[in-house]
């Protein structure tokens, strides 16, 4: 299907500086535009909306979860799927002929495109997907060790004009689902391409992204998410709930899909594992806050990788508690020593908690 939110934009915006200061306005739906990367040799940004300050509420702005934009010729490059819609909000005609009912696969997304001259990278945010969360390495390297995963590099996709909407599951990334056995995975979850003369984005079928996988069989049909043969919203309700049962946390839910809309569907014991996973990116402090809310164990059920180094953090600041009270009790109760000669760690707080 062929959408015409970019292409209605351009015509009413013809310049790129036109475009962007009206998208960044309040009129314009309070967007981020991604510049930190702009050259005159990489005239690409990224336009996205942010939940808490751009208003989700315009037509427009569900298109912007995160498009490349070329500066020079005011055109898209690269469109991420549209924000996808509550699943209680889908219409009953949302099952109609053509609707696709997929698995809702966990993990981050990472957008493919070609810039004319190589093969680009990017997260919802980043261009060429430098960054990273929970890890290290970044994700552009997460990326290509999962695509040689499955036997594939970025100079065996030939058709330069397709956009790859993946989503990849990786255990230094690991949101909730594990990748199996820990080999890092992919899925492709839309290929879709834009009409550089105008603009209009096109979000191809299911069949035309299998066959812009170029791998034979078996080995290229696992890299779409599997499907659900279901025909009402409610059987779609209830496998979710028979799923949800029978595989625990490790399926997130469903997206039922029609051109141009998504509706998504977790599971509760999904859910419930994302909320302890949280969105602290840093460990140490995530590990801590479940410890003193006493859901720690809960936790490392789900992670259990992680146990050995959530347990000596609990412990070093165990110690280092017991260190502070006993410098407490010396100098403010005993007053064995003044505060000036305690740990030089310790004074600031020392002086914060008596005062």
């Amino acid at each position: 299907m062929t959408m015409t939110t970019f292409k209605n934009l351009i015509e009413n915006y013809p310049t790129y500086e036109e475009l962007s200061a009206w998208l960044r306005s309040p009129e314009g739906g309070s967007l981020v535009i991604r510049d930190e990367h702009l050259t005159p040799e990489n005239p690409l940004v990224i336009i996205h909306y942010d939940k808490k300050r751009s208003t989700m509420t315009a037509l427009h702005v569900p298109f912007f979860r995160s498009v490349v934009w070329n500066i020079r010729t005011n055109r898209p490059v690269c469109v991420a799927p549209v924000r996808g819609q509550r699943f209680g909000d889908a219409p009953a005609e949302a099952m109609a002929a053509g609707t696709v009912v997929e698995d809702f696969v966990d993990g981050v997304m990472i957008s493919m495109f070609h810039d004319g001259a190589t093969w680009r990278l990017a997260t919802r945010t980043q261009l060429d997907a430098g960054s990273s969360f929970y890890g290290t390495r970044p994700f552009a390297d997460l990326f290509v060790e999962a695509l040689a995963a499955t036997g594939l590099t970025l100079e065996r996709f030939t058709d330069h004009g397709l956009q790859y909407s993946w989503v990849l599951q990786h255990p230094e990334e690991r949101i909730v689902v594990a990748p199996a056995y820990g080999i890092p995975q992919i899925r492709l979850v839309e290929l879709s391409a834009v009409d550089p003369a105008t603009g209009a984005w096109t979000v191809l079928g299911r069949e035309r992204m299998r066959a812009a996988i170029p791998l034979e069989g078996a080995a290229g049909d696992k890299l779409l998410p599997a499907t659900h043969e279901l025909r009402t919203l409610e059987e779609v309700k209830e496998r979710v709930v028979a799923w949800g049962r029978r595989f625990g946390a490790g399926w997130q839910g469903v997206c039922v899909k029609t051109p141009g809309n998504r509706w998504k569907l977790r599971s509760d014991q999904y859910d419930e594992a994302r909320h302890l996973r949280g969105n602290q990116a840093k460990r140490q402090f995530l590990w801590l806050e479940r410890w003193s809310e006493g859901r720690l164990p809960a936790y490392l059920k789900l992670y259990p990788e992680e146990a050995h180094a959530a347990e000596a953090v609990v412990q070093r600041f165990k110690e280092c508690t017991a260190e502070f009270h006993a410098a407490y009790l010396r100098v403010y109760k005993e007053r064995a020593c003044r505060l000036g000669e305690v740990s030089p760690k310790f004074r600031k707080l020392l002086w914060e908690v008596h005062a």
